[in-house]
């Protein structure tokens, strides 16, 4: 038994050695840092330049390596309370930045960044909810730079419009114009059809909705969620008719019933390639997809796709969402400073022009959608109607996401899709909806005070900040915009003239 477990001690010393031997960082001169990222093909092109963009500036050199098989949340949590994870990570517009803040896992990058030229004057306003986390004495700090940022308008196929002889959506509408010409438009085109074909968007988004009516899901301070709001209610009530009455969007029967039957195209870009969607809520990006289209309809004899946008129905409010993929360093990277050039690249003219070309959402700083490259790409003529609106959505009347320092974004995710499943399904009103996923979701931060006492002298700081807030309304004065947390509620503030 004694030899036994000196040979398996013997192997397993061998087969560390190797494996330190075949580390990268044993086989390259350079030090090298780990981006966990997905496995987009643009990835090694975004290096490449990197690579360039460090020479030509005479930063210091290192390798840069792709790290898509763990650029999943379990694994990052796992890896890196181990103390294994890679340099540098992407996050998502899912309360993340928070989120690996509260568990530590996140170097706080406000300093370097104001050094470095990638702190948030570098990017979109309305994304600073995705680069900062609230402390636990209640300061924003940064821990995230962009990689991209999108914001969500219809992207619009003129033929489709043309082939039913209706007429194009407005720039600029409300809902009810949205209903109207949604009824007009179903009815024209499933004429004489065995079965309805085709719609007139693919859905909505319920939180610009929602916040166009003047609901927030969170009170200014982000304390406790007003989302049982008889607005929001009637709200979820128009939704559901849109799909079961009017038929101008699709149920998850009529879904169901065209992956059933086959040859409606399957997804929703395939669908409004087709033209079964006349309009699908889209980002920027699915013009990635729009251009794989357009070369197999070239190679078809076929025309190009005929482009352009709307804006999202609402109905006091226009505003649309703001959502990021961004980049943090781990704060267990042996190369922290390292990783602080990435976040910078992520600003400089090199990548961002790179972002401009590939179409893959905005570029993180805003500047560079006011070049020609940006408003009127020359091998892409037929979307020159189309960039420039996402842009001017962005800077105009986006809104990041509402984070409550106090529930996990997860959990909020969690109990709307209940709350709504639940309303769809008729197993509970509208009315009851709104108030079971408040009700949950101030459980749910009433618990994390409970586990988590060190945020209760902050949660005290903002509810008595919330009391102010509350006694200026009721007197009808002005409120000071720095008592307010929440994006929402800053912006609606602003537009109502209550703030200070």
């Amino acid at each position: 038994m004694k030899y036994l477990f000196i040979a398996c001690l013997v192997v397993l010393t061998g087969a560390s050695v190797l494996t330190a031997l075949w580390l990268p960082e044993s086989r390259s001169s350079l030090p090298v840092l780990y981006w966990v990222t997905d496995p987009n093909p643009a990835r090694q092109d975004q290096i490449n330049i990197f690579k360039q963009w460090l020479k030509k500036n005479g930063y210091p050199d290192m390798e840069l390596r792709v790290d898509s098989a763990n650029n999943d949340q379990s694994k990052k949590i796992i890896q890196g309370v181990s103390g294994v994870a890679g340099d540098i990570w992407d996050l998502y517009s899912n309360g993340e930045t928070q989120y690996y803040y509260e568990i530590g896992l996140l170097r706080d990058v406000t300093e370097p960044a104001l050094r470095m030229g990638f702190d948030p004057s570098h990017t979109w306003k309305a994304g600073e909810p995705e680069l900062m986390a609230t402390t636990h004495d209640g300061q924003l700090r940064q821990f995230a730079f962009p990689c991209n940022a999108t914001v969500g308008l219809f992207l619009v196929n003129r033929q489709t419009f043309r082939d039913h002889q209706q007429p194009l959506p407005p720039k600029e509408w409300k809902v009810d114009e949205f209903e109207r010409l949604g009824r007009e438009y179903v009815r024209a085109a499933n004429k004489g059809l065995p079965s309805r074909r085709y719609f007139y968007a693919d859905g909505v988004n319920l939180l610009t909705w929602m916040r166009s009516c003047g609901v927030g899901e969170y009170n200014e301070t982000l304390t406790r969620c007003t989302m049982d709001d008889p607005r929001f209610a009637r709200l979820l009530e128009r939704w559901k008719n849109w799909m079961e009455v009017d038929h101008i969007i699709p149920s998850n029967a009529d879904l169901a019933a065209m992956t059933a039957s086959g040859g409606y195209g399957g997804t929703s870009p395939q669908k409004f390639n087709s033209g079964e969607y006349a309009m699908i809520h889209a980002g920027r990006y699915l013009l990635i997809q729009m251009r794989q289209f357009d070369a197999d309809r070239k190679k078809k004899g076929l025309p190009l796709l005929d482009m352009t946008t709307a804006g999202l129905p609402y109905d006091e409010f226009a505003n649309v969402t703001f959502v990021t993929r961004s980049a943090a360093v781990y704060v267990g990277s042996k190369h922290p400073e390292l990783a602080y050039y990435f976040l910078s690249y992520l600003a400089s003219e090199d990548y961002n022009m790179q972002i401009v070309r590939d179409a893959d959402s905005l570029p993180p700083n805003p500047a560079y959608t006011r070049t020609e490259a940006y408003l009127h790409p020359p091998d892409h003529p037929n979307e020159w109607d189309v960039h420039g609106a996402f842009a001017k959505a962005a800077e105009t009347i986006a809104i990041g996401n509402s984070y409550s320092p106090f529930v996990l974004r997860q959990i909020y995710n969690r109990e709307l899709d209940e709350a709504t499943q639940e309303f769809l399904t008729d197993r509970i009103s509208a009315d009851q909806a709104v108030r079971q996923l408040a009700s949950r979701l101030n459980q749910a931060i009433d618990r994390t005070l409970v586990e988590n006492p060190e945020l209760k002298p902050l949660y005290d700081k903002l509810v008595k900040d919330q009391q102010t807030i509350d006694s200026l309304r009721a007197r009808g004065e002005k409120v000071p915009l720095s008592l307010i947390r929440d994006p929402f509620h800053r912006a609606y503030y602003q537009y109502k003239g209550w703030a200070q």
